[in-house]
């Protein structure tokens, strides 16, 4: 299984894209974007229906709160607490584990996959508070 590249130019940009058997999408999951998370939810489920025929899977991540360095809040011991309290995990998301979860859909392990929508949330709102 390839990778097609193919280039375009956009008026003053140039965009490269490359085309492959697998496309993952990643779900915004922030407060008050509900309803863009569903938007792309219900983009992600109606790409699988159009593209399966070709032989593409269509799948996305949903990843929650992640410690890119970027918010200092998330070090604070309030951040923390706040953030931990509803994780089945009590660890704070890295972004390797978004990459090792996209790592995973774009195998050819999951080749009979598509459509699904893989939450990276650290077992966000399974435990009772």
């Amino acid at each position: 299984m390839g990778t097609k590249r193919f280039q375009r130019s956009v008026g003053f940009k140039y965009f490269q894209y490359y085309t492959t058997k697998k496309l993952i999408i990643c779900l915004p999951r922030s407060r008050g974007r509900h309803t863009l998370y569903s938007f792309c939810q219900a983009f992600t489920k109606y790409l699988a229906g159009e593209t399966g025929a070709t032989g593409i899977t269509v799948n996305a991540i949903s990843p929650r709160a992640i410690n890119t360095g970027l918010n200092p809040w998330f070090e604070t011991d309030e951040g923390k607490a706040t953030l931990l309290k509803d994780q089945a995990l009590k660890i704070l998301g890295q972004p390797s584990y978004i990459s090792d979860a996209v790592a995973f859909l774009a195998s050819d392990q999951v080749s009979w996959i598509s459509g699904a929508i893989l939450d990276v949330d650290g077992g966000f709102k399974l435990t009772v508070s």
